[in-house]
């Protein structure tokens, strides 16, 4: 157990670090909740890789990170995750390596067409 955090927390110091680095950093990112029993997580993965919702991504400045909810407990846990998959957009600042109140969020899976729309709208 204090392994899994030790190594959750150099992830997400890594990702942070990565985040600070570039010079045009987005500042809201999506994060997709899921873990490797769950179907309907397993229903939404293909579309993360389509050319059209990296597209999307690459256009509204969004970062994207996969979270697995069985590897990152205390993470999914402190965004709120009650229910997988979750797909959230989120504010982060990476000067304070802190993330703000989510955008919106969606509880379920979700089709291409429903992912693409939940992206491109902002709420």
């Amino acid at each position: 157990m204090i392994k899994k955090l030790v190594i959750a927390i150099v992830v997400f110091f890594l990702m942070c670090a990565f985040l600070s680095a570039s010079e045009s950093y987005p500042n809201r990112i999506v994060l997709f909740f899921h873990a490797d029993w769950c179907s309907a997580c397993k229903t939404m993965e293909p579309h993360w890789e389509t050319k059209a919702i990296n597209d999307i991504l690459n256009q509204q400045g969004y970062y994207f990170a996969s979270i697995d909810t069985d590897k990152y407990q205390i993470f999914a846990k402190q965004r709120g995750v009650r229910a997988i998959p979750v797909t959230t957009i989120t504010e982060y600042n990476p000067k304070t390596h802190e993330f703000g109140d989510d955008i919106k969020s969606q509880v379920g899976a979700m089709n291409l067409s429903g992912l693409e729309d939940f992206l491109t709208n902002r709420e």
